[in-house]
């Protein structure tokens, strides 16, 4: 049975417009497409493979070898919020770029201090990442037996799940007893729940700092506690510098 693809919900389209996107192959973190659209159309290119099993394209052929290798196809958003014509202008630099230094961005020596114009309001975004900014419900309150760590120092965006649990374990200032308490470890990152994770064990680390320091060991949590806050927005506590949060 293929597995379900996913998609865009009529109310977050509306609000993104035209997009210019990447597929992206998990084997080997490189850009295989570039295309440009508006509603689910980065998405209908996996349908495309499972419908047109005779369809002939290098596009449709590496969808196929990922599938097979047990793997998803990986996207991103480059830019949204555009109209048709520029889409398509951006579609096309992003595409002669790539193919003149065959992704080699690493050998052209980019030296650029700033990202372009609108980066952080309209730039590189994953599918999940528009989905959170555009439609995701506020996090209302924290279980009784978990704290919010937030990773915008530690993490590398766009790792998977693990990337995640290297960057949020630790090691943290924490009294003893709030380990004790603690079962599970939202991972914020950029005012977002991006992970949840289930704690198997807390670890002392005595010759960190003065009085030392605490990591966990764990793995994502149940999918009824992992849906319950996965992708909320975190509201904004002024004045707050810790990165560990018990309470909102």
């Amino acid at each position: 049975m293929s597995k379900q693809v996913p998609y865009f919900e009529n109310v977050l389209l509306d609000r993104i417009g035209h997009y210019v996107y990447a597929l992206i192959d998990p084997c080997t973190d490189k850009i295989f497409y570039i295309g440009e659209g508006k509603g689910n159309r980065l998405y209908s290119h996996v349908i495309e493979e499972q419908v047109q099993k005779d369809a002939q394209s290098e596009k449709l052929d590496m969808i196929g070898q990922i599938k097979r290798a047990g793997k998803d196809v990986e996207y991103l958003i480059l830019r949204h919020g555009l109209n048709k014509d520029e889409a398509r202008l951006i579609e096309s630099v992003l595409i002669d770029v790539l193919r003149h230094r065959n992704q080699d961005f690493a050998a052209a020596g980019l030296t650029n201090i700033q990202s372009g114009h609108g980066a952080r309001s309209r730039g590189l975004m994953t599918a999940d990442e528009i989905q959170r900014r555009y439609v995701s419900e506020e996090l209302k309150s924290l279980p009784e037996q978990a704290v919010l760590i937030n990773i915008n120092r530690e993490y590398t965006r766009f790792d998977d799940s693990k990337g995640v649990l290297e960057a949020v374990k630790g090691n943290w200032v924490m009294a003893k007893w709030r380990t004790e308490q603690i079962k599970y470890v939202l991972a914020e990152f950029q005012g977002f729940v991006i992970e949840v994770f289930e704690v198997k064990a807390w670890h002392h680390h005595p010759e960190i700092g003065r009085y030392g320091r605490y990591s966990f060991s764990g793995q994502p949590a149940p999918d009824d506690v992992r849906n319950r806050y996965l992708n909320r927005r975190v509201p904004k506590k002024r004045g707050q510098a810790n990165p560990i949060r018990y309470t909102l």
